[in-house]
């Protein structure tokens, strides 16, 4: 009944990874047999549009479309195909070998293909007197909650949500669990709940490690998001830093293979610090991460006065170093 995820690394940098655009005049007939409004021309339109964007602006990160309906697949496949034809400058990011080409899948059939980006557009719209129809297709099924973990997994990096619909209309009580499981998700990640105050007490090792690194000139947290004991940024770079003591609970298999994995694909770099090597050589675990960021110390990070200010002379050597980004 719940979904949980490690925190993308774009988001520790200040860049959401949902985000919803709600389209305007989502409206359209409803079909003649079914009663569905399905595929409205103006969210065809808006998703290919972001399609396109993409294209021209992230050209080097994979992208997908996604759609609960088999009729809003097919239209924006072609309206992409369209568009594609008629810009020369969009033939290189759709025509090149890749080993993740850009498609248009329905949720069923994107139950196990993942890209860094993601559009999910709902595929289904208002009536032509702005009524809200209860039925989102197999999301209204039984079972249709599957789907929706589906849609909120497929991307690594970014997922923009396209809707004829808004948030608190999808939120109505009136609409069936499964409808209403849409609305409820995308207000938990809009508009989640303000944090409380972080009061447990954070491991010392990590404390005096921190302090380190914000002496070195990088931005730390400690318990980000209750899920990263650690998290340190500087510049385009995010660590994620785990200890011994952080990974008791788990498996070994989780502890040492799926969890740094998991990671990584969301764009962390990962360090495993031994709670025996932060006790007796803390300078030593700093200065690694202060490589991995690309920071260059000219003198060594100071250990008996942890108030000071960072140290002169440290500076950022970003010609040498490839673009960190995300």
């Amino acid at each position: 009944g719940q979904q949980e995820s490690m925190p993308w690394a774009g988001s520790f940098l200040g860049h959401p990874s949902v985000v919803l655009d709600v389209v305007e005049d989502g409206h359209g007939l409803p079909d003649a047999t079914t009663g569905i409004v399905e595929s409205v021309d103006n969210e065809v339109a808006l998703a290919v549009q972001h399609v396109i964007d993409h294209a021209l602006s992230r050209p080097n990160e994979s992208l997908m479309v996604i759609t609960a309906s088999a009729l809003h697949a097919s239209r924006v496949h072609e309206a992409v195909a369209a568009a594609v034809a008629a810009r020369a400058d969009l033939h290189t990011f759709f025509t090149q070998d890749s080993a993740e080409p850009f498609t248009v899948l329905t949720l069923e059939q994107a139950r196990a293909v993942t890209r860094d980006r993601v559009i999910f557009s709902l595929g289904y719209g208002r009536t032509p007197h702005g009524r809200v129809l209860s039925d989102l297709g197999p999301l209204s099924l039984p079972g249709g909650e599957r789907l929706l973990a589906v849609a909120f997994t497929r991307a690594r990096r970014h997922i923009r949500v396209i809707s004829c619909v808004g948030v608190d209309e999808l939120r109505d009580s009136r609409l069936p669990a499964t409808t209403k499981a849409l609305g409820d998700v995308l207000h938990q990640v809009l508009s989640p709940p303000l944090g409380s105050e972080d009061r447990q007490e954070h491991d010392p090792l990590l404390v005096d490690l921190s302090r380190r690194l914000q002496a070195m000139g990088m931005h730390v947290e400690l318990n980000y998001q209750g899920k990263i004991p650690l998290a340190a940024r500087y510049g385009g770079y995010c660590i994620a830093v785990d200890t011994d003591v952080s990974l008791m609970g788990m498996s070994v298999r989780e502890g040492l293979r799926l969890r740094p994995s998991a990671l990584a694909r969301s764009g962390w770099h990962y360090v495993r610090a031994h709670a025996l090597e932060l006790f007796g050589a803390p300078d030593q675990v700093a200065r690694r991460i202060g490589t991995l960021v690309g920071l260059v110390q000219t003198e060594s990070v100071p250990a008996a006065d942890h108030t000071a200010e960072p140290e002169a002379g440290l500076v950022t050597d970003r010609d040498v170093m490839d673009d960190g980004g995300e």
